[in-house]
């Protein structure tokens, strides 16, 4: 589902859901995707009409449903009255959209810590590794975008002018 749950008033509460990387347009949590209703700080009542049993993990409930159709209910309270069933298809794995999501964290906090100023290398030695060869272009397009508005020192879009 590409999220972390927190087990509040005895029921599994959607606690993050993952965002992949800006630039990736192949992964993201299907918990994201258009006309998916569902929040963070929802909880997550049942799969499959099946209730989550809380004395196991959350991913239980899931077991043996990877890259498939899966019906969830989910509540913005912990408690099925008012609870909605919403149709998602599950990822096979989560592996790259947690990847992308811990790539991305870091290019933010070094573009943070620097004011913009200076580019992880590293990090973008791995996007390199593991973007496709359009996400490539669109990290390289952003990354001369932001550093031709540092150099003008104008402080104005392009668009401005």
């Amino acid at each position: 589902l590409g999220c972390d749950f927190a087990l509040e008033d005895g029921f599994y509460r959607i606690k993050r859901i993952i965002t992949g990387a800006p630039w990736d347009a192949e992964v993201r949590s299907p918990l994201r995707q258009p006309g998916v209703a569902v929040k963070e700080g929802d909880y997550l009542l049942a799969v499959n009409g099946d209730p989550v049993d809380t004395s196991e993990d959350p991913w239980a409930a899931l077991q043996g449903l990877a890259d498939k159709p899966v019906l969830l209910t989910v509540n913005t309270k912990p408690s099925r009255d008012g609870s909605t069933n919403v149709l998602v298809q599950t990822l096979g794995s989560e592996a790259r959209l947690r990847h992308l999501a811990w790539i991305d964290a870091n290019r933010r906090s070094v573009e943070q810590a620097s004011g913009g100023q200076l580019d992880d290398i590293a990090v973008g030695q791995v996007i390199f590794l593991h973007a496709t060869p359009v996400d490539r272009h669109a990290v390289v397009a952003a990354q001369i975008d932001q550093q031709v508005d540092h150099e003008d020192g104008d402080g104005r879009d392009h668009e401005d002018r």
